[in-house]
């Protein structure tokens, strides 16, 4: 599956080992405490795992790993587990499109729901999981290491309902991203 943007030059697409050693240094420039190499490494030699990865379109930046997104699925859930977008390039639809991806590929593999947690601070995320209909159900205390802030636990429960479906292809399509070999799958 590939999501492009071509209003910001820029395509979704599934992450491979070849592309562990640029998501590790944004993901180090993002996040305290990084993920390490072998962390991603290990993730994508899971089945059960989901990872995607937003490159620059842009021939003056052509294939630079711009953001990266990834979920476990289980039993029939898939839980986000991680999503990241260089500073410099937020607020381009590029977060749109990698939560966008890990949901179809979610639907696709058949499963009903998905989860995250996000940090109760960050407005941005939590407003953006808001439009793929994702809901607060609750709170896990002293969540993330860095500074113990809480997590915002966040649910879905109909992406096998057409209005999902729908409602998803309409964001993507508000979002400048081609869903073309969507339809075709």
């Amino acid at each position: 599956m590939q999501l492009i943007n071509r209003e910001n030059d820029f395509a979704i697409e599934v992450m491979s080992l070849s592309d562990v050693d640029d998501v590790h240094i944004l993901e180090c420039k993002l996040f305290k405490p990084p993920w390490s190499k072998k962390m991603f490494s290990d993730e994508l030699a899971l089945n059960n795992r989901r990872y995607f990865v937003a490159k620059s379109k842009d021939p003056n930046s052509f294939d630079q790993v711009l953001g990266y997104g990834g979920a476990a699925l289980m039993v029939d859930e898939a839980h986000i587990v991680n999503i990241g977008v260089a500073s410099d390039k937020q607020r381009l639809g590029i977060a749109t499109g990698i939560v966008a991806a890990l949901l179809i590929s979610a639907t696709e593999s058949h499963f009903t729901s998905a989860t995250l947690e996000v940090r109760v601070s960050n407005e941005a995320a939590i407003n953006l999981y808001t439009k793929f209909g994702f809901a607060p159900v609750g709170v896990r205390p002293n969540y993330y290491p860095d500074n113990r802030e809480n997590a915002l636990i966040m649910w879905i429960s109909d992406l096998g309902k057409s209005e999902f479906k729908e409602g998803l292809l309409k964001l993507l399509i508000e979002q400048h991203l081609d869903v073309a070999g969507l339809q075709e799958q």
